[in-house]
């Protein structure tokens, strides 16, 4: 795979000037592993994409099992600090890059790269809202017609909408304080702001094969757990071929100007 990029790091971003999973997760799981294999692998090697890998554990381990796998981690501490994957997977599997901003992902041929599987875990509110439409246009893309998106999101943070529970409720001020996480929705919203015009929603299909179930119980209490599907129709291309032409326009510009393409930032 070959990834080009900008913005390898998130300078801009909490998770990057005040770093907690990127410098203490390095998760793997090998029931989830086992999991995928059962219920997508069908005997043949998975390809897949995990976002927000971190210290990229998974992806190796993944490899390691014989699959096409890779990782996008928008710091570069898992890197600096040595974690055995980074080590032998960086540049070839693992990439720095920061995905609230454009990005081009190709095959040895030059095509879109097309995955089995994308997964996030506890990353997606990380990012700031006004990047979602592009990430998900471009998620929408990557994505095999028959693939699937797994993921856990924490709905929790500044802004989460609390209404729905009582002034008595502990929940009605948790983590209000948490600038990590920056975009806050429950799943209706998800659905209707970002899902439902490219992806068909659904329960998360593995029971409880998770990648994580992450250490800081309250924050991550009633986090959300779903898989996403392709909407394989004219009308779902036609708007993540115009959400991506729009943001990606001066920014494919620049870099022919600048002739990064086949440059120093084209991994």
């Amino acid at each position: 795979m070959k990834l080009i990029t900008t913005t390898p790091y998130c300078e801009s971003s909490p998770d990057y000037t005040s770093p907690i999973g990127a410098t203490h997760d390095d998760t793997t799981n090998l029931s989830y592993i086992e999991a995928l294999e059962e219920h997508y692998g069908l005997g043949h090697p998975l390809v897949t994409l995990e976002l927000g890998c971190a210290g990229g554990r998974i992806v190796k381990d993944l490899a390691d099992r014989g699959h096409d796998a890779y990782g996008i981690e928008g710091t570069p501490y898992p890197l600096q600090m040595r974690r055995p994957a980074w080590v032998e997977y960086y540049g070839t599997r693992l990439f720095n890059h920061d995905l609230s901003q454009p990005f081009v992902l190709q095959d040895s041929a030059g095509a879109d790269m097309q995955f089995d599987i994308i997964s996030h875990w506890e990353f997606l509110e990380h990012l700031p809202p006004q990047c979602l439409p592009y990430l998900h246009a471009k998620l929408y893309t990557h994505l095999k017609e028959d693939g699937i998106i797994l993921a856990g999101i924490s709905p929790w943070g500044p802004t989460t909408n609390r209404d729905r529970f009582e002034d008595t409720d502990p929940r009605k001020t948790l983590a209000l304080e948490v600038e990590h996480h920056q975009s806050c929705f429950w799943r209706e919203e998800w659905e209707e702001l970002y899902w439902n015009k490219l992806f068909d929603c659904h329960d998360y299909p593995l029971g409880d094969a998770k990648l994580r179930w992450d250490g800081c119980h309250k924050i991550q209490a009633y986090s959300i757990y779903v898989s996403l599907t392709r909407k394989n129709t004219p009308e779902a291309e036609e708007i993540a071929r115009q959400i991506i032409q729009e943001c990606e326009k001066e920014w494919l510009l620049e870099i022919r100007r600048s002739r990064i393409l086949g440059g120093p930032d084209e991994k």
